[in-house]
């Protein structure tokens, strides 16, 4: 389950949130760890909330997407990732962002 959980939020399409550290680079804070390890903090963050939102959309395209001939390969569309578990991770992940960010922030 947690394999195809996963890969509902799309790794893949994570190198989208690198963008994030071009403010360290611009600002010439490249030498700064703290601002190092806020941005890797908020780069985490970041891919899991774009990572909810893939499975939000595999949620409300489910029967599109079953009928799509590559997307019906998804977890959730071919039944891998039960769509009460996408559901249920859903439900806990604002809790789950909240608990990580003074984890990851306290890294300091």
């Amino acid at each position: 389950m947690l394999k195809d959980l996963i890969t509902s939020m799309r790794p893949k399409q994570w190198y989208k949130n690198l963008i994030l550290f071009v403010g360290i680079v611009f600002s010439m804070n490249l030498l700064n760890v703290q601002m190092w390890l806020n941005v890797i903090a908020a780069f985490v963050i970041f891919c899991m909330l774009s990572g909810s939102e893939y499975i939000i959309n595999d949620i409300l395209d489910v029967e599109n997407d079953r009928k799509h001939p590559t997307k019906r390969k998804r977890p959730v569309a071919s039944g891998e990732l039960k769509e009460l578990h996408a559901h249920s991770y859903l439900t806990y992940h604002p809790q789950i962002c909240g608990a990580l960010k003074p984890v990851l922030l306290s890294l300091r």
